[in-house]
């Protein structure tokens, strides 16, 4: 073990003693037609370069408040009180807004936290989003609208 325990090469991986047995069972000109770029996929490219979000997300007026969340539960679910099914999709509507809207977390994170498919979370924020603008979750516009 070296003094310092942090990642280091083994010293016999660049042992010239040591050989590699699969250079030698295959012929140099053999291995070089083995990697021809064909592994790296169709574009010839093996990485992609990625935008990382690092700007906040803006908090919509209605989700800084718990009067602003109670009023777009209560207008989506107007029978939470009374109806156990209304209630548990309401109580995942907050939860995601808590995590997504208020947090700042991704709707990939949120599906983790809550143990769903990033696709369920997705549409549940797209209703949220949805209802927050008078509208129904398909898109229609909203007759009533909670007190």
């Amino acid at each position: 073990m070296l003094e310092n325990d942090g990642p280091h090469f083994q010293d016999c991986a660049f042992d010239p003693e040591l050989g590699t047995s699969w250079l030698h069972k295959r012929g140099k000109g053999e291995l070089r037609k083995t990697i021809d770029g064909r592994e790296l996929g169709p574009t010839g490219v093996g990485f992609q370069i990625k935008n990382i979000r690092t700007e906040k997300r803006d908090v919509p007026e209605w989700a800084r408040t718990n009067e602003g969340i109670q009023k777009l539960l209560l207008t989506a679910f107007p029978k939470l009180k009374i109806n156990d099914s209304q209630r548990k999709r309401a109580g995942r509507w907050a939860q995601v807004i808590q995590m997504y809207f208020r947090m700042g977390w991704t709707y990939s994170e949120v599906a983790d936290a809550l143990e769903e498919k990033p696709r369920v979370i997705e549409m549940v924020i797209r209703g949220i989003t949805r209802t927050s603008e008078g509208k129904t979750w398909s898109g229609a516009p909203r007759k009533r609208i909670a007190p």
